[in-house]
């Protein structure tokens, strides 16, 4: 039986962009956009501050930059503060096998990586694809299980996708990426009870810079177990269950390309994934009746089962909580009639009209919604989990409700590059990004492919947006 991580390291290895068609390629250009508009967004977000905290304890000048701003730093805090920036504003990519946010943690790997070597657009789709492909069979040979028990797939699975990601750029031997993925076997956590507070953001984070670490020992010649993922005692020994398969990694590789199947879902609104539907559910209802705080008597959620699993917050008090609060997103759809990244933050979550809001709304998982209804908005289509649905009950006694099964941005129902444009925009202005900059690094996304230099995109993205701790940073600055 062949080894898995061997295997693995072999497919790696032998990985080419030629493998994978135009259409695939495209796709993977339009999550790279995606990614890098919420990476400049994350810039700017709550987060800026601690990590500038952070980073002021023990100030370091590197080669690499900071996407977003002007730092500059060493590769493995580069990746560091790229994926906690990438995940900052909890809307970026999501792969269902894994499940997890990979492409904040390649684009974080490849942005620590940019300034040490050329990286052609080819090069980092590629490199992408490639990644994403590790994320998702890993996901498939072991399961959701360890999930469930309460491992966050971004971190516990994101190292081997940064691995991957360097050992693409890097052109790696087979020999090297077995150890790195031995390492990574080490560096993998994450909890899910973090989610809600900015340490989820650091789950990206983390999975970027530990990978740039496990590549840079293997590289300088530190030993690891070389089956570790397969091994006694070894990552699928501990993170799996009895319906763990190694095999499964192998044999289901390229067939097809995670890009393809199960594909990537982009995110409307800047929250748990999990509630992207309710949330369209709600805006529809909006548009059909005239549903306000002041008609509303009562608003019912039905989840799939298992669709409340990150909703942990039914009462939030803050920004970060009202993220992953099913019950805060339906009342915002409510007062609001509209998503934006203000919609998260602790001023809107503490409103009164919010709390008056709550007092009406249920929500629940029903075994009924596991089902496929072709009778919901985007039907019974291949990837949706059953389907949501949100009733209304008016003062006037009149009751409408919505059915969802597939919302705009799940792989069935791709955003087109002019979404892509519109969500990148509002990232930067967010951000308060020149929107110059932002604009010109859009055009050059959407030719990804024909791109002889990244670098070429990354310093439009590299600048000094107008903040409110523009002083800190500046002191930052200095201290390098």
């Amino acid at each position: 039986m062949t080894s898995l991580t061997q295997g693995l390291a072999r497919r790696i290895h032998t990985a080419r962009i030629e493998h994978f068609s135009e259409w695939e390629r495209e796709q993977s250009a339009k999550v790279v956009m995606d990614t890098l508009a919420v990476m400049v967004g994350g810039a700017m977000s709550e987060l800026r501050e601690p990590i500038l905290n952070y980073l002021g304890m023990s100030p370091q000048k590197g080669p690499s930059r900071v996407l977003g701003t002007d730092w500059r730093l060493p590769p493995e805090l580069s990746a560091l503060v790229n994926g906690t920036f990438g995940a900052a504003l909890d809307f970026d990519d999501v792969v269902s096998t894994m499940p997890g946010h990979p492409s904040a943690i390649v684009m974080a790997v490849v942005a620590a990586e940019l300034d040490l070597r050329t990286i052609s657009g080819r090069d980092l789709i590629e490199a992408h694809i490639v990644g994403l492909e590790v994320s998702s069979k890993l996901g498939v040979g072991l399961t959701k299980g360890y999930y469930d028990r309460g491992f966050h797939g971004t971190c516990a699975l994101g190292v081997f996708v940064g691995v991957a990601v360097l050992a693409c750029l890097r052109r790696l031997d087979e020999q090297t990426i077995a150890a790195a993925l031995g390492m990574a076997s080490s560096m993998s956590s994450g909890l899910r009870c973090n989610f809600g507070t900015m340490t989820k953001a650091l789950h990206t984070g983390w999975a970027a810079q530990w990978s740039v670490h496990a590549v840079n020992l293997a590289q300088s010649g530190v030993t690891a177990c070389t089956t570790a993922l397969e091994a006694n005692a070894g990552y699928f020994e501990t993170y799996g269950d009895a319906a763990s398969d190694t095999e499964a990694v192998l044999r289901a590789w390229g067939e097809p390309w995670a890009i393809r199947s199960p594909g990537v879902g982009l995110r409307n609104f800047a929250c748990y994934n999990a509630l992207q539907r309710p949330m369209h559910a709600v805006l529809d209802l909006k548009s059909r009746v005239d549903l306000t705080p002041a008609s509303l008597q009562h608003l019912s959620c039905w989840m799939h089962p298992g669709g409340m699993q990150g909703a942990i917050y039914p009462r939030p008090t803050t920004g970060f909580e009202g993220k992953f609060s099913l019950q805060y997103v339906l009342a915002a759809g409510v007062l609001d009639g509209a998503y934006s990244l203000q919609t998260f933050t602790d001023e809107a979550v503490n409103r009164p009209a919010i709390q008056a809001l709550l007092k009406k709304i249920e929500a629940c998982e029903m075994d009924v919604c596991g089902t496929t209804d072709p009778q919901a908005i985007g039907g019974a289509l291949e990837g949706a989990k059953g389907f949501v649905q949100v009733s209304v009950t008016l003062a006037s006694g009149a009751v409408e409700t919505c059915r969802l099964s597939v919302a705009p941005g799940h792989p069935a129902r791709p955003l087109g590059w002019d979404e892509l444009h519109a969500k990148f925009m509002d990232c930067a202005r967010f951000a308060h990004f020149p929107v110059a900059k932002a604009e010109a690094a859009c055009a050059l996304l959407q030719s990804l492919e024909t791109c002889a230099d990244i670098k070429e995109i990354a310093d439009l993205l590299v600048a000094a947006p107008a903040s409110r701790d523009a002083g800190k940073a500046a002191e930052l600055a200095a201290a390098q």
